[in-house]
């Protein structure tokens, strides 16, 4: 298995392209009016699975980057989560490529 900074990365068809992504990370991103909102930072994590963790709390843009137990994926989370009405989008954390 490949990995990037010893973490596993997968690979997988997401919006009609072949992505790679690190397996236990997600990408979140508040909307801009509740960038601040504490409410809504606190709503979002309550709506991650338990165990979850934040690698970087919500940063001045809005952006947060979590990490998954194991036993989750993280196509699935992030789908959940983007039906936040708080969150603009959650995606697993892509890996940048060439092609």
């Amino acid at each position: 298995m490949r990995t990037f900074q010893s973490k596993p990365i997968r690979q997988t068809q997401y919006q009609g392209r072949q992505v790679s992504y690190i397996d236990d990370q997600l990408i979140v991103k508040l909307k801009p009016e509740f960038r601040e909102d504490q409410q809504a930072q606190e709503s979002v994590l309550g709506a991650l699975p338990e165990a979850s963790v934040l690698q970087s709390g919500f940063d001045r843009t809005g952006m947060a980057v979590v990490i998954l137990p194991e036993s989750f994926d993280p196509l699935e989370v992030a789908k959940n989560l983007s039906e936040q009405e708080y969150v603009q989008f959650a995606e697993p954390n892509f890996l940048e490529s060439a092609s």
